[in-house]
């Protein structure tokens, strides 16, 4: 935790958080063995914001996303815990805000954790010194997303072989499942 002010995207080492790293004066094999971040940050760190929902959500089901996060992120609004903590090191972390989160002004508090929480040590590129360092932020794009709340995610098709009827798979995000809504597949 820190009063510091953290830029995001971006890692604790460009916001200069950490302890700073020793510099080689000489070109040497522990010198040149892997990357080393000028800071050097390994635990929690926690980043608040207030974040201003726009009007035009109203009645959408909006989204944090979160791209490159090494390795664990939570995510509190107004100091309500949303949804669960997610530990992922190569998928964006995607956070789906409850209903209750109208538009207008809210705390967002993320926790961020590059502890080794998997136990994985050096045995993944995506954590491993050799090959990037131990690094902590959030270093892809980050957006606040909404789409309708009743909506079709992951359609998939499967034509049957000499027919021509479908069957259709589809993944829902509605959150009342007994509710029916009339939809129109057109195909071209």
């Amino acid at each position: 935790d820190t009063d510091k002010s953290f830029t995001l995207p971006g890692g604790a080492c460009e916001n200069k958080l950490g302890a700073p790293q020793e510099e080689y004066p000489e070109m040497t094999r522990e010198a040149v063995r892997c990357l080393r971040p000028a800071y050097n940050y390994v635990g929690r760190l926690t980043l608040t914001k207030t974040v201003d929902i726009p009007q035009d959500f109203e009645g959408k089901q909006i989204t944090l996303f979160i791209e490159r996060v090494n390795m664990l992120s939570e995510l509190y609004i107004d100091s309500t815990p949303v949804e669960r903590p997610i530990t992922e090191l190569s998928v964006p972390h995607i956070y789906h805000l409850p209903p209750s989160v109208k538009p207008g002004k809210h705390v967002f508090t993320l926790t961020l954790d590059n502890s080794n929480i998997l136990n994985i040590d050096g045995m993944a590129s995506g954590y491993s010194e050799d090959t990037q360092s131990i690094w902590i932020g959030a270093a892809g794009r980050i957006e606040l997303r909404c789409e309708e709340r009743t909506r079709m995610s992951n359609i998939q098709v499967f034509p049957h072989e000499k027919s021509i009827s479908l069957r259709i798979t589809a993944n829902s995000l509605c959150r009342k499942p007994k509710d029916k809504i009339q939809a129109k597949i057109r195909l071209l």
